[in-house]
C-alpha cells in the first residue's frame, strides 16, 4: 500500500538533508583580538522563542506518520489479511472442484496449491500475534486491582513508578526492533521449515505482551494522577518534568542524538494523548476537572520539551536550522519508501535498485550499516507505514495491543 502522506509532500521541501546538516554547524568565528565586535555578536539566546515553532512542525509530521501507521495496523491490515486468505481459499477450492475425477484429485500434489505471498504471511502473523497478545493483556490487567494498588502509593512513589515504566519502554524498544527484524528475516528465507517462523512468532508474542503490559501500567499511573487532587497532580507534574530535564539537558549531544531525542518526544506525545483519551473515557469523576488536569500535564510536557531542546542546541552548539533538516529527512523517507513500494508492486524494482536508491538518499554505502527500513522493506515484507514509524522509534504493535485491550474493556 502506498503511503498517502507521501503524495502530499511539496517537492520544494525535499531538499538535501546533508546540506541542511552542514548549515546546522555554526561557522568558525574569528578570535576576539582580530574581531572586536565578536563579543557583542548575537549569541542565539532568542532561539528559545523560535524553537517551539520549528520543533512543533517536526512533532506534527511525526504524529501524522504514527497516526497513519496506527490506522493501517488497526483497519487496513485486517482487511488485507481477510482478502488474501479468502482469495487463497477460493482459488484452491475452485482448483479442486474443477478437477473432473477423484483419481486426479488424489494425484493433486501439495506443490500445486497456491500459497500466500511473503508479504501476506507476515501480515497474517502480525495480525494473529496482535490479537493473541491483546487477549493475554486483557486477562493480565485487572483494572480494579491495579488502580487501587497504584492509588495507595504516594506522589513520590508514583513519580518513581512512571520513571521506571518510561525506562522499561525505552529498553523494550531496542529488544522489539531486534525481534521484528528476526521475524522479517525468517519469512524472507521462504523455506518449508516452519520451526524458525514459529519461534520468531512466539518471541514476538512474548515481547508484545511484555511491552504492552509496561504501557498499560504507565497508563494506569497517569489515570491515577489525573483523578487525584489538583495539588497532587501539580506536584507529580513538577517532579516528572524536572526529572526529565535533569537527565537530558546537561549531556553531550550530536546531530543523531538530537534526532533521537526529537523522535522520542514525538512518540511520548502520542502515548500521553492515548493515556488522556483512555482516562476521559473510563473515569467516573467530573470530566471538567479531569480535563483541566490533562491540560496542566500537557502544558508541562510542552514547556519541558522546549527548555530541553533549547539547552541541547545551545550547549552543544547546534543551530536550530537542524530542525528543518530533520523534517525534510522525514519527507525524503516518505517519498523514497513510497517510490520503492510502487516499483516493487509493478515488478520494476529489484533488490540492487532498491539499495542504490536508498544509498543515494541516505548516503549509506555499506549494506551492513543500513537502517532498519532497508532490512524490513528490501523484499517488501513490511508496509511503508510501519517501516517509517519504526525508524522513528515508534514500534506500533504494543500500542495496537494497548488500544485493542482498551476497546475490549470498553465493550465488556
Amino acid at each position: 500500500m502506498v503511503n498517502p502522506i507521501g503524495s502530499i509532500v511539496p517537492a520544494a521541501l525535499l531538499s538535501d538533508f546533508g546540506q541542511l546538516t552542514q548549515k546546522a554547524i555554526p561557522p568558525k568565528e574569528a578570535p576576539a583580538e582580530t574581531n572586536p565586535a565578536a563579543k557583542f555578536k548575537y549569541n542565539h539566546i532568542y532561539d528559545v522563542l523560535i524553537i517551539p515553532f520549528r520543533f512543533e512542525k517536526f512533532i506534527l509530521w511525526s504524529f501524522l506518520l504514527h497516526l497513519n501507521a496506527l490506522i493501517y495496523n488497526l483497519v487496513i491490515l485486517p482487511l488485507r489479511v481477510t482478502l488474501a486468505t479468502s482469495w487463497l481459499v477460493w482459488q484452491n477450492g475452485c482448483t479442486l472442484i474443477l478437477l473432473p475425477t477423484r483419481k486426479q484429485r488424489l494425484k493433486f500434489k501439495s506443490k500445486s496449491y497456491s500459497y500466500l505471498t511473503t508479504r501476506a504471511q507476515v501480515d497474517l502473523a502480525r495480525l494473529v500475534v496482535a490479537v493473541v497478545s491483546s487477549l493475554v493483556l486483557y486477562e493480565l490487567t485487572n483494572p480494579s486491582v491495579i488502580y487501587h494498588w497504584i492509588r495507595s502509593q504516594g506522589n513520590f512513589k508514583l513519580y518513581l513508578l512512571k520513571a521506571v515504566f518510561e525506562i522499561a519502554d525505552l529498553l523494550l524498544k531496542g529488544i522489539g526492533r531486534a525481534v521484528i527484524e528476526n521475524l522479517s528475516r525468517e519469512f524472507q528465507h521462504k523455506s518449508e521449515h516452519w520451526v524458525g517462523k514459529f519461534q520468531a512468532t512466539f518471541c514476538l508474542t512474548f515481547y508484545l505482551v511484555l511491552h504492552s503490559f509496561v504501557l498499560t501500567m504507565e497508563m494506569f499511573v497517569v489515570h491515577v494522577v489525573l483523578t487525584m487532587s489538583g495539588e497532587s497532580c501539580f506536584s507529580f507534574v513538577f517532579l516528572n518534568c524536572f526529572g526529565e530535564l535533569k537527565i537530558s539537558v546537561f549531556k553531550k549531544c550530536d546531530f543523531a542524538g538530537l534526532f533521537q531525542y526529537a523522535c522520542n518526544d514525538a512518540v511520548e506525545r502520542l502515548q500521553v494523548g492515548i493515556y488522556f483519551l483512555s482516562t476521559l473515557a473510563f473515569t467516573s469523576q467530573d470530566l471538567r476537572s479531569v480535563a483541566r488536569r490533562c491540560a496542566m500535564m500537557w502544558l508541562g510536557e510542552l514547556i519541558t520539551d522546549y527548555i530541553k531542546h533549547f539547552f541541547l542546541t545551545r550547549l552543544n552548539n547546534i543551530n536550530i536550522e537542524f530542525y528543518i533538516g530533520m523534517r525534510c529527512n522525514l519527507f525524503q523517507r516518505v517519498k523514497l519508501l513510497s517510490l520503492m513500494s510502487e516499483q516493487t508492486q509493478a515488478g520494476e524494482c529489484t533488490e540492487e535498485v532498491k539499495f542504490k536508491q536508498y544509498s543515494q538518499q541516505t548516503g549509506i554505502e555499506d549494506k551492513a550499516m543500513s537502517h532498519i527500513e532497508w532490512d524490513l522493506l528490501s523484499p517488501n515484507v513490511f508496509d511503508c507505514e510501519s517501516v517509517l514509524s519504526m525508524s522513528t522509534n515508534f514500534m506500533i504493535l504494543p500500542h495496537v495491543c494497548l488500544l485493542l485491550r482498551n476497546i475490549q474493556y470498553f465493550c465488556a
